[in-house]
Protein backbone atom coordinates (compact mmCIF):
# COMPACT_ATOMS: atom_id res chain seq x y z
CA UNK A 1 0.00 0.00 0.00
CA UNK A 2 2.59 2.49 0.92
CA UNK A 3 4.37 1.92 -2.55
CA UNK A 4 1.16 2.25 -4.27
CA UNK A 5 0.97 5.90 -2.53
CA UNK A 6 4.47 6.82 -3.67
CA UNK A 7 3.56 5.92 -6.76
CA UNK A 8 0.44 7.90 -7.03
CA UNK A 9 2.06 10.82 -5.77
CA UNK A 10 5.12 10.51 -7.90
CA UNK A 11 2.29 10.25 -11.02
CA UNK A 12 0.56 12.80 -9.67
CA UNK A 13 3.59 15.59 -9.28
CA UNK A 14 5.05 14.59 -12.91
CA UNK A 15 1.31 15.06 -14.28
CA UNK A 16 1.14 18.38 -12.41
CA UNK A 17 4.82 19.24 -13.70
CA UNK A 18 4.24 18.36 -16.94
CA UNK A 19 0.62 20.19 -17.17
CA UNK A 20 2.29 23.50 -16.29
CA UNK A 21 4.74 23.24 -19.26
CA UNK A 22 2.52 22.12 -21.76
CA UNK A 23 0.18 25.02 -22.52
CA UNK A 24 0.71 24.99 -26.17
CA UNK A 25 3.34 27.09 -26.37
CA UNK A 26 7.05 26.30 -27.22
CA UNK A 27 9.33 27.14 -24.14
CA UNK A 28 11.88 30.06 -25.33
CA UNK A 29 15.07 30.25 -23.90
CA UNK A 30 16.92 33.70 -23.48
CA UNK A 31 19.79 33.93 -26.34
CA UNK A 32 21.68 36.03 -23.80
CA UNK A 33 21.96 38.92 -21.77
CA UNK A 34 22.15 41.49 -24.48
CA UNK A 35 19.61 39.66 -26.61
CA UNK A 36 16.79 42.72 -25.79
CA UNK A 37 18.69 45.83 -26.97
CA UNK A 38 20.97 47.90 -28.92
CA UNK A 39 25.16 48.15 -29.06
CA UNK A 40 27.35 51.98 -29.64
CA UNK A 41 30.08 51.26 -31.77
CA UNK A 42 32.83 53.83 -29.67
CA UNK A 43 35.73 54.22 -31.74
CA UNK A 44 37.98 55.31 -29.01
CA UNK A 45 41.25 57.27 -29.49
CA UNK A 46 43.40 56.53 -32.15
CA UNK A 47 46.52 54.35 -31.31
CA UNK A 48 45.21 54.15 -27.37
CA UNK A 49 43.45 51.03 -27.97
CA UNK A 50 40.41 52.08 -26.33
CA UNK A 51 37.59 51.48 -28.70
CA UNK A 52 34.10 49.45 -26.69
CA UNK A 53 31.12 48.57 -27.19
CA UNK A 54 28.15 50.48 -25.51
CA UNK A 55 25.11 48.19 -24.35
CA UNK A 56 21.37 50.06 -24.00
CA UNK A 57 18.46 47.58 -23.25
CA UNK A 58 15.82 48.63 -25.51
CA UNK A 59 14.30 49.93 -22.51
CA UNK A 60 16.70 51.82 -21.59
CA UNK A 61 17.00 51.03 -18.26
CA UNK A 62 20.02 48.78 -18.38
CA UNK A 63 23.38 50.90 -20.21
CA UNK A 64 26.76 48.71 -19.91
CA UNK A 65 29.92 49.95 -20.68
CA UNK A 66 32.97 47.64 -21.97
CA UNK A 67 30.97 45.40 -22.64
CA UNK A 68 33.13 43.16 -24.80
CA UNK A 69 36.04 43.79 -22.15
CA UNK A 70 33.64 42.65 -19.53
CA UNK A 71 32.79 39.41 -21.04
CA UNK A 72 36.17 38.32 -22.84
CA UNK A 73 38.45 39.67 -19.58
CA UNK A 74 40.85 41.54 -22.44
CA UNK A 75 39.97 45.20 -24.46
CA UNK A 76 38.79 45.13 -28.03
CA UNK A 77 40.95 46.79 -29.79
CA UNK A 78 41.99 49.98 -31.47
CA UNK A 79 39.31 52.20 -33.21
CA UNK A 80 36.32 50.54 -33.67
CA UNK A 81 35.50 51.30 -37.43
CA UNK A 82 31.64 49.58 -36.99
CA UNK A 83 30.24 46.37 -36.15
CA UNK A 84 28.04 44.20 -38.54
CA UNK A 85 25.74 41.13 -37.14
CA UNK A 86 25.38 37.85 -39.33
CA UNK A 87 22.90 35.61 -37.77
CA UNK A 88 24.45 35.43 -34.37
CA UNK A 89 27.43 36.31 -35.07
CA UNK A 90 28.62 40.26 -34.74
CA UNK A 91 32.02 41.63 -36.67
CA UNK A 92 33.66 44.47 -35.36
CA UNK A 93 35.98 45.34 -37.22
CA UNK A 94 38.96 47.42 -35.55
CA UNK A 95 40.67 49.83 -37.85
CA UNK A 96 43.73 50.56 -36.08
CA UNK A 97 44.25 46.95 -34.90
CA UNK A 98 44.02 45.67 -38.51
CA UNK A 99 41.45 43.14 -37.63
CA UNK A 100 38.09 41.69 -37.19
CA UNK A 101 36.61 39.83 -34.00
CA UNK A 102 34.25 37.75 -34.13
CA UNK A 103 31.76 37.19 -31.25
CA UNK A 104 28.43 35.90 -30.42
CA UNK A 105 26.31 39.08 -30.82
CA UNK A 106 23.62 37.97 -27.83
CA UNK A 107 26.69 36.98 -25.14
CA UNK A 108 29.59 38.96 -26.61
CA UNK A 109 31.82 35.63 -26.54
CA UNK A 110 34.52 35.69 -28.27
CA UNK A 111 34.52 32.98 -31.83
CA UNK A 112 37.10 34.15 -33.80
CA UNK A 113 39.69 36.88 -34.92
CA UNK A 114 40.13 37.67 -38.71
CA UNK A 115 43.28 39.45 -39.25
CA UNK A 116 46.82 38.86 -41.16
CA UNK A 117 47.45 39.37 -44.90
CA UNK A 118 44.18 39.83 -46.16
CA UNK A 119 43.24 42.39 -43.51
CA UNK A 120 44.84 45.64 -43.86
CA UNK A 121 43.20 48.84 -42.55
CA UNK A 122 39.45 47.29 -42.47
CA UNK A 123 36.78 49.84 -42.63
CA UNK A 124 33.00 48.53 -43.41
CA UNK A 125 31.25 44.80 -43.80
CA UNK A 126 28.22 43.93 -46.28
CA UNK A 127 26.87 40.13 -47.02
CA UNK A 128 25.77 38.82 -50.13
CA UNK A 129 25.12 35.82 -51.60
CA UNK A 130 26.21 34.14 -48.24
CA UNK A 131 29.60 35.41 -47.77
CA UNK A 132 31.27 38.06 -45.86
CA UNK A 133 32.51 41.62 -48.11
CA UNK A 134 35.17 43.87 -45.81
CA UNK A 135 36.57 47.23 -47.57
CA UNK A 136 39.92 47.69 -46.82
CA UNK A 137 42.23 50.75 -47.63
CA UNK A 138 45.26 49.41 -46.58
CA UNK A 139 48.25 51.93 -46.59
CA UNK A 140 45.93 54.66 -46.20
CA UNK A 141 48.46 56.86 -48.24
CA UNK A 142 48.80 54.61 -51.22
CA UNK A 143 46.31 54.68 -53.97
CA UNK A 144 47.34 51.14 -55.53
CA UNK A 145 47.00 49.17 -52.26
CA UNK A 146 43.13 49.00 -51.23
CA UNK A 147 40.83 46.16 -51.93
CA UNK A 148 37.99 44.15 -50.89
CA UNK A 149 38.41 40.90 -48.00
CA UNK A 150 35.84 37.95 -49.28
CA UNK A 151 35.18 36.45 -45.94
CA UNK A 152 33.64 32.83 -45.27
CA UNK A 153 31.28 33.64 -42.91
CA UNK A 154 31.21 29.66 -41.53
CA UNK A 155 34.81 29.69 -40.99
CA UNK A 156 35.30 32.86 -40.46
CA UNK A 157 38.18 32.83 -42.89
CA UNK A 158 39.39 35.31 -45.42
CA UNK A 159 39.17 33.09 -49.01
CA UNK A 160 39.53 35.58 -51.42
CA UNK A 161 40.27 39.54 -52.11
CA UNK A 162 39.23 42.03 -55.15
CA UNK A 163 41.47 44.66 -55.90
CA UNK A 164 39.66 47.96 -55.86
CA UNK A 165 40.22 51.89 -56.71
CA UNK A 166 40.92 54.01 -53.88
CA UNK A 167 39.50 54.43 -50.53
CA UNK A 168 37.03 51.92 -50.36
CA UNK A 169 34.79 52.34 -47.43
CA UNK A 170 30.70 52.05 -47.30
CA UNK A 171 28.83 49.21 -49.12
CA UNK A 172 25.19 48.23 -49.73
CA UNK A 173 23.99 45.06 -51.77
CA UNK A 174 21.44 44.78 -54.24
CA UNK A 175 20.80 41.26 -55.85
CA UNK A 176 23.72 39.75 -56.81
CA UNK A 177 25.82 42.89 -56.50
CA UNK A 178 27.59 44.90 -54.22
CA UNK A 179 27.87 48.65 -54.37
CA UNK A 180 30.82 50.00 -52.93
CA UNK A 181 31.68 53.92 -52.31
CA UNK A 182 35.33 54.72 -53.02
CA UNK A 183 35.82 57.69 -50.76
CA UNK A 184 39.49 57.91 -51.57
CA UNK A 185 41.24 56.91 -47.98
CA UNK A 186 43.58 59.79 -46.81
CA UNK A 187 43.12 61.52 -50.61
CA UNK A 188 39.49 61.68 -52.44
CA UNK A 189 37.53 59.87 -54.89
CA UNK A 190 34.69 60.05 -56.34
CA UNK A 191 33.49 56.73 -57.73
CA UNK A 192 30.72 54.13 -57.09
CA UNK A 193 32.16 50.35 -58.06
CA UNK A 194 29.80 47.77 -58.92
CA UNK A 195 31.22 44.29 -57.57
CA UNK A 196 29.36 40.75 -59.16
CA UNK A 197 29.59 38.44 -56.06
CA UNK A 198 28.69 35.72 -57.99
CA UNK A 199 31.78 36.15 -59.89
CA UNK A 200 33.54 38.52 -57.42
CA UNK A 201 34.57 40.76 -60.23
CA UNK A 202 34.09 44.20 -60.86
CA UNK A 203 31.17 44.99 -63.89
CA UNK A 204 31.31 48.91 -63.33
CA UNK A 205 32.31 51.88 -61.60
CA UNK A 206 30.23 55.23 -61.92
CA UNK A 207 31.57 58.65 -61.46
CA UNK A 208 29.50 60.36 -58.53
CA UNK A 209 30.58 63.62 -56.62
CA UNK A 210 33.84 63.79 -54.92
CA UNK A 211 34.03 62.03 -51.30
CA UNK A 212 31.33 59.23 -51.13
CA UNK A 213 30.99 59.30 -47.73
CA UNK A 214 27.33 57.23 -47.42
CA UNK A 215 25.25 54.82 -49.42
CA UNK A 216 22.02 53.31 -48.80
CA UNK A 217 19.04 51.50 -50.21
CA UNK A 218 15.51 52.58 -50.14
CA UNK A 219 12.54 50.64 -50.69
CA UNK A 220 11.93 50.91 -53.92
CA UNK A 221 15.72 49.01 -54.50
CA UNK A 222 17.27 52.33 -55.35
CA UNK A 223 20.88 53.44 -54.31
CA UNK A 224 21.64 56.53 -52.96
CA UNK A 225 25.12 57.84 -52.14
CA UNK A 226 25.94 61.59 -50.29
CA UNK A 227 28.94 62.86 -51.57
CA UNK A 228 30.91 65.15 -49.01
CA UNK A 229 32.65 67.08 -51.47
CA UNK A 230 36.45 68.05 -51.49
CA UNK A 231 37.69 69.84 -48.13
CA UNK A 232 39.74 72.61 -48.40
CA UNK A 233 43.08 71.57 -48.34
CA UNK A 234 42.64 69.11 -51.31
CA UNK A 235 44.79 69.68 -54.19
CA UNK A 236 42.34 69.56 -56.94
CA UNK A 237 40.62 72.56 -54.86
CA UNK A 238 37.73 72.86 -52.28
CA UNK A 239 34.35 70.93 -53.98
CA UNK A 240 30.63 71.41 -52.71
CA UNK A 241 28.71 67.98 -51.91
CA UNK A 242 26.32 66.35 -53.67
CA UNK A 243 23.55 63.65 -53.64
CA UNK A 244 23.44 60.97 -56.40
CA UNK A 245 20.52 57.95 -57.12
CA UNK A 246 21.77 54.27 -58.97
CA UNK A 247 18.91 52.73 -60.52
CA UNK A 248 19.71 49.64 -63.12
CA UNK A 249 23.15 50.46 -62.04
CA UNK A 250 23.16 53.65 -63.76
CA UNK A 251 23.16 57.36 -62.08
CA UNK A 252 19.45 58.64 -62.92
CA UNK A 253 19.32 61.87 -60.10
CA UNK A 254 22.03 63.82 -58.73
CA UNK A 255 21.85 67.54 -57.15
CA UNK A 256 25.11 69.68 -56.01
CA UNK A 257 24.94 71.61 -52.96
CA UNK A 258 25.95 75.07 -53.18
CA UNK A 259 28.56 77.53 -51.93
CA UNK A 260 30.89 74.94 -50.79
CA UNK A 261 28.29 72.85 -48.13
CA UNK A 262 29.95 69.62 -47.13
CA UNK A 263 26.61 66.96 -45.86
CA UNK A 264 27.23 64.21 -43.58
CA UNK A 265 25.68 61.15 -42.43
CA UNK A 266 23.00 60.38 -44.96
CA UNK A 267 20.43 57.86 -43.28
CA UNK A 268 16.67 56.27 -44.68
CA UNK A 269 13.26 55.96 -42.72
CA UNK A 270 10.73 54.49 -44.98
CA UNK A 271 10.43 56.96 -47.69
CA UNK A 272 12.80 59.57 -46.26
CA UNK A 273 16.35 60.66 -46.53
CA UNK A 274 17.78 62.58 -43.52
CA UNK A 275 21.40 63.87 -43.85
CA UNK A 276 23.19 66.30 -41.82
CA UNK A 277 24.83 69.66 -42.78
CA UNK A 278 26.23 72.27 -40.77
CA UNK A 279 25.39 70.99 -37.61
CA UNK A 280 21.60 70.75 -38.86
CA UNK A 281 19.73 67.55 -40.11
CA UNK A 282 17.42 67.83 -43.11
CA UNK A 283 14.92 65.30 -45.09
CA UNK A 284 13.57 64.54 -48.19
CA UNK A 285 11.55 61.96 -49.57
CA UNK A 286 12.86 59.71 -51.87
CA UNK A 287 10.54 61.19 -54.57
CA UNK A 288 11.60 64.84 -54.45
CA UNK A 289 14.13 66.52 -56.40
CA UNK A 290 14.85 68.93 -53.41
CA UNK A 291 17.07 69.24 -50.13
CA UNK A 292 16.33 72.09 -48.44
CA UNK A 293 14.19 70.85 -45.89
CA UNK A 294 15.60 71.48 -42.21
CA UNK A 295 14.41 69.81 -39.34
CA UNK A 296 15.01 72.57 -36.27
CA UNK A 297 14.44 70.43 -33.69
CA UNK A 298 17.27 67.80 -34.32
CA UNK A 299 20.18 70.95 -34.15
CA UNK A 300 23.24 69.40 -33.01
CA UNK A 301 26.91 68.97 -33.63
CA UNK A 302 26.29 64.75 -34.88
CA UNK A 303 29.45 62.67 -35.61
CA UNK A 304 27.07 60.32 -37.20
CA UNK A 305 22.88 59.92 -37.44
CA UNK A 306 21.15 56.73 -37.73
CA UNK A 307 17.31 56.02 -37.94
CA UNK A 308 15.75 53.01 -36.54
CA UNK A 309 11.90 51.98 -36.02
CA UNK A 310 10.92 55.42 -36.47
CA UNK A 311 13.26 56.90 -34.68
CA UNK A 312 16.47 59.16 -35.16
CA UNK A 313 19.55 57.85 -33.07
CA UNK A 314 22.28 60.66 -33.36
CA UNK A 315 25.49 60.63 -31.79
CA UNK A 316 27.80 63.47 -30.51
CA UNK A 317 31.72 62.88 -29.52
CA UNK A 318 32.09 65.09 -27.09
CA UNK A 319 35.31 66.68 -28.02
CA UNK A 320 36.48 63.49 -29.41
CA UNK A 321 38.39 62.63 -25.69
CA UNK A 322 35.83 61.88 -23.03
CA UNK A 323 32.81 60.27 -23.01
CA UNK A 324 30.02 61.03 -25.74
CA UNK A 325 26.74 61.20 -26.18
CA UNK A 326 23.45 59.07 -27.56
CA UNK A 327 20.42 61.42 -28.16
CA UNK A 328 17.42 59.71 -29.66
CA UNK A 329 14.47 61.97 -31.40
CA UNK A 330 11.09 60.51 -32.51
CA UNK A 331 10.98 61.12 -35.97
CA UNK A 332 6.68 61.37 -35.70
CA UNK A 333 7.06 64.32 -33.09
CA UNK A 334 10.63 65.51 -33.88
CA UNK A 335 10.54 64.91 -30.14
CA UNK A 336 13.60 63.91 -27.78
CA UNK A 337 13.29 60.88 -26.42
CA UNK A 338 16.16 60.16 -24.18
CA UNK A 339 19.77 61.31 -23.23
CA UNK A 340 22.71 58.43 -22.67
CA UNK A 341 26.43 58.42 -21.95
CA UNK A 342 28.08 56.20 -24.15
CA UNK A 343 31.85 55.15 -24.54
CA UNK A 344 34.71 57.38 -26.14
CA UNK A 345 33.74 58.53 -29.74
CA UNK A 346 30.50 56.71 -30.75
CA UNK A 347 30.14 56.70 -34.52
CA UNK A 348 27.50 53.93 -34.90
CA UNK A 349 24.62 51.55 -33.20
CA UNK A 350 23.97 48.47 -34.36
CA UNK A 351 20.45 46.87 -33.55
CA UNK A 352 19.26 43.44 -32.75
Amino acid sequence: MKIFKSVFILFISLGTLISCHDTGEPVIEPLGDYENGFFVVNEGNWTTGNASLTYISDDYTLIEQEVYKNVNGVALGDTAQSVFFVDNQAYIILNGSNKIEVVNRFTMEHIATIEGEGVSNPRYMIVNNGFGYISNWGNASDATDDFITVINLESNTVVNTIAIGEGPDRMTAKDDYIYINLKGGWNQNNKVVIVDTTSNTVITTLSVGDVPNAILKDSNNDIWVLCQGNPSYANAGETSGGLYKISNNEVVYSENFTDLEHPESLVINGNDLYYTLNAKVFTKTVEENSITHEIVAFEGNYYNILAHAGKLYTLDAEGFSSEGTLLIYDLNTSSLDITLTTGIIPNGVVFN
